[in-house]
């Protein structure tokens, strides 16, 4: 609306007299998005950002720009804090400017995301390995008992009538769990 304002021929003085600011200020928000592609600004248009973050993006290419804004809507993270980890994770040939050699503060910073992200994975890891088997038994086991109530007709018929959306679920699961080639071998029903 400043930038709109501004274009249609309205003096800077007179925009900081009515909004009641600084000139300095109004000169600062209508270089705010120079820099920053269209899409990124499109991208985070409605999302309730920091000023500071623009100065960050600003020191990316485009495609990281934008990769980073959709970044920060699947996180729901719109700081410049999360822009500055972008930065300093980001390959020097993909930054604006770029002198090919990262300050030694950015690389710290970068190893040190990169170790906890690494360190992180590899516990999730080890939780889903020691976990998999018995999942996956128990997993073979309710299919099992599941198929034999379905068996029973009056059983059907109840959860027909009166649980359907169960029903249909169920039957979804055990299907795909029998499903040749979807699941590994041991994760089919006998």
């Amino acid at each position: 609306m400043l930038v709109k304002a501004l274009d249609s021929g309205v003096s800077e003085h007179r925009i900081a007299v009515a909004l009641n600011v600084d000139v300095d200020s109004i000169r600062r928000k209508a270089r705010l998005l120079d820099g920053v592609c269209p899409e990124a600004v499109d991208l985070l248009r409605d999302r309730h950002v920091s000023s500071a973050l623009f100065p960050v993006l600003r020191k990316m290419k485009p495609a990281i720009q934008i990769a980073t804004a959709e970044l920060m809507i699947l996180r729901n993270d719109f700081t410049a804090a999360f822009a500055r980890t972008r930065l300093a994770l980001t390959p020097p040939d993909l930054l604006v400017n770029s002198n090919g050699k990262l300050r030694s503060r950015d690389a710290s910073v970068a190893e040190l995301l990169l170790e906890d992200d690494t360190e992180y994975l590899v516990r999730t890891l080890r939780s889903i390995e020691t976990s998999y088997g018995a999942d996956s038994l128990t997993l073979t086991v309710a299919c099992a008992y599941l198929e034999r109530l379905f068996s029973a007709p009056k059983v059907v018929r109840y959860l027909e009538r009166f649980h359907s959306g169960v029903l249909s679920t169920l039957r979804n699961l055990v299907a795909e769990v029998r499903r040749p080639g979807k699941h590994s071998d041991h994760l089919q029903l006998a």
